[in-house]
């Protein structure tokens, strides 16, 4: 009831969503609170940002413009191309890791709240792997 508004569908659209969405968020919210995925995550992030930054620095400048410092696991850098990125990226699928592109040649990753250290040293050790390939 307390998701309820008080006259429901007054405003609807479909940027508002409906009351089925409201209580899926309100469960949603109540997990990551339980399980504190905020500070996980701040926490993972940082470990994490601080070994791609050594792995950047070994790269032979394969990694560049390292960025996402103190923003949990929201963390990028470009490649020196498109095509070097999306030869890392196919390397990376076909070492089970799916990680995303964006834009000219950057590199993106946006893993889930529950993603922590040992998915961390799985992606450090595969990402390695794959630069050296590439």
């Amino acid at each position: 009831m307390e998701t309820r508004p008080a006259q429901a569908y007054r405003n609807f659209n479909t940027w508002m969503g409906d009351p089925i969405r409201a209580l899926q968020a309100a469960t949603q919210i109540s997990v990551i609170k339980q399980h504190d995925l905020v500070q996980h995550t701040a926490s993972t992030g940082r470990q994490l940002y601080d070994q791609l930054d050594q792995l950047a620095k070994s790269s032979s400048g394969k990694m560049l413009n390292l960025r996402g410092k103190d923003n949990g696991t929201f963390i990028a850098w470009d490649m020196e191309s498109a095509g070097q990125r999306d030869a890392l990226l196919k390397e990376m699928r076909n070492q089970g890791v799916n990680m995303a592109g964006c834009g000219d040649a950057t590199v993106r990753l946006r893993p889930m709240l529950i993603f922590g250290s040992k998915q961390a040293e799985i992606l450090l050790e595969k990402l390695d792997g794959a630069l050296r390939a590439t």
